[in-house]
């Protein structure tokens, strides 16, 4: 269910409560926690514009990586580059899945279950449906509903499920919170800090929703690379000052 009237301070203290400090977990760090390494990637868009050379993209098992860099930079181009199956060199076998809020406007004349159920492979059962439903707090009496009823957090809880049914391994977010009210991103946070399997990779111009989700920072610079911080978004401001200006863009952060 959803976290509850907790202050910012609060919320924080609850997802983080437990959780090893960025030192730990790379003191910590196992070879074997890599779901995805690539190394010397190379990216372009369009008619031959350069986005990322010579670059690793490394994503670990557990870690949740917030994705920064100057509009434009290229993160949604890599996202759906992960997604496409456009990097060879991922291993067919690492099963990625966005989610994708606008996915579901074709699928507006569908209930909730319905939805869950398409392209799902046909052997899902009833009970992995209900599971996977029942963990993301979407009622029975809310699943005959048509998508196109649905507010913003509900859709946001359905797409969540299908993903889960899925069991993917890597899961990207790109602008997760936008349309979500103050409660669904509280309840989308805490969901996503208890993930343990998965590697999430997430763009968002929220700071908030970066300082509780996120255990790394991926950010595109300015010579086309990814380089890697580890912590969360204010821990990457604090070792980049200029960052949240040149990179993030203070008007853009909501």
């Amino acid at each position: 269910g959803a976290i509850g009237a907790f202050g910012l301070k609060e919320v924080l203290d609850k997802i983080f409560d437990g959780i090893a400090d960025a030192e730990e977990r790379s003191a910590n760090y196992n070879a074997s926690d890599s779901l995805v390494y690539v190394e010397n990637l190379r990216m372009m868009y369009g008619g031959g514009n350069l986005l990322l050379t010579n670059t690793t993209l490394e994503l670990k098992k557990g870690h949740r990586y917030g994705v920064v860099g100057r509009n434009g930079a290229g993160k949604t181009t890599l996202m759906n580059t992960i997604a496409s199956g456009g990097i060879s060199q991922i291993p067919k076998s690492v099963k990625t899945l966005h989610v994708r809020p606008e996915i579901l406007i074709a699928a507006s004349d569908l209930t909730a279950t319905q939805f869950c159920k398409k392209d799902s492979s046909t052997d899902v059962s009833e009970e992995s449906l209900q599971k996977a439903l029942d963990t993301v707090g979407f009622p029975k009496d809310m699943q005959s509903k048509m998508v196109s009823e649905l507010s913003g957090g509900w859709r946001m809880k359905l797409l969540l499920a299908s993903a889960m049914m899925r069991e993917c391994d890597v899961l990207l977010l790109d602008e997760p919170t936008n349309h979500l009210d103050v409660e669904s991103v509280k309840w989308l946070s805490e969901y996503l800090c208890n993930l343990t399997e998965t590697s999430l990779m997430v763009i968002s111009h929220n700071p908030t929703f970066l300082n509780i989700v996120c255990t790394d920072i991926i950010q595109y610079t300015v010579d086309r690379k990814l380089k890697y911080y580890p912590g969360n978004f204010d821990a990457f401001v604090a070792q980049n000052p200029e960052a949240f200006t040149a990179e993030i863009g203070r008007a853009s952060c909501r």
